[in-house]
């Protein structure tokens, strides 16, 4: 998954040059929205396909000692980066998700108590598997948008697509299987748009200062994940956002007006509010606001 990250925030950074033959919009936007399904990857220098042996997280950049196999041109170490910091994401979710059957490993992680609240991982918690697989899906979402936001400067559609789509799928589940119909679609939904509608709002009166229009699908993406507990997410972004900007300018890496990529703290605050929301609300929220 690490590897295959790295291709996606490459490749979605670039989405928007892609052109087509023909005025065909649907097709265009489903090539621009999903640009990591078309074809192999390729050295960015000499434009020759790689060998699946060459694309081995990790292993195959170390053995190639960071340059292309056939013109020696350097490999970015982000690649490597990035395949590293994922494989780190995967074992941790992994590790908590285990913590449900082992109290032993569930002292490695100390947030490991949110598979019992009533969230979505919550209700997910009597379907391991299903489970294991939407903290993946998640994780990587989180990872491949904060990456893309970050050295690109926009929300990729397709990741938002892709991964909100089987949020959806999983709940739709969950009611099938006898979860309430309003705790598990009604309220998401119903937390997406308000929240959705609030950002917009923002834009609007703020002439885009700051935020765009990306950040209003990603806050409607975030609502379906989390419901109520966006509210957690979106304090925890504005907040973080500020003393980031405050950090930035104080160390003059930033100037007062310059703008930051919002996406990455909104990501930040949906991972925190998504695997520690209700202990944040029941132990840390009464010691601050007493």
């Amino acid at each position: 998954m690490g590897s295959f990250t790295g291709v996606v925030v490459e490749r979605e950074g670039h989405s928007n040059n892609i052109k087509l033959k023909g005025n065909n919009r649907l097709i265009l936007f489903l090539v621009q929205s999903f640009p990591w399904v078309l074809g192999r990857s390729r050295c960015d220098k000499c434009k020759r396909e790689l060998r699946w042996f060459d694309n081995i997280p990790l292993i195959s950049f170390i053995l190639l000692r960071g340059k292309c196999r056939f013109c020696d041109a350097a490999i970015p170490f982000r690649y490597f980066v990035v395949e590293l910091l994922m494989g780190f994401t995967f074992v941790w979710g992994y590790l908590n998700l285990t913590s449900l059957a082992s109290p032993t490993l569930g002292q490695i992680s100390p947030i490991s108590p949110i598979f019992n609240s009533a969230n979505l991982f919550g209700s997910l918690s009597a379907y391991p598997l299903l489970l294991l697989f939407t903290i993946f899906v998640f994780l990587w979402a989180l990872a491949s948008i904060t990456l893309v936001d970050f050295r690109f400067g926009l929300i990729p559609d397709g990741i938002l697509l892709a991964s909100g789509l089987i949020v959806l799928l999983i709940r739709i589940f969950l009611v099938v299987q006898g979860d309430p119909w309003l705790n598990s679609m009604v309220m998401p939904f119903f937390w997406a748009f308000v929240s959705s509608f609030f950002f917009a709002f923002l834009i609007l009166i703020t002439k885009g200062k700051g935020m765009g229009w990306g950040d209003v699908k990603l806050v409607f993406w975030m609502g379906l994940w989390l419901g109520w507990q966006i509210l957690i997410a979106l304090w925890l972004a504005f907040l973080t956002g500020a003393v980031a900007g405050i950090i930035l300018i104080l160390y003059r890496r930033k100037k007062w007006g310059q703008t930051l990529p919002f996406g990455p703290f909104l990501a930040w605050g949906t991972l925190v509010s998504a695997f520690a929301g209700d202990y944040l609300v029941s132990h840390i929220l009464p010691k601050l606001f007493p």
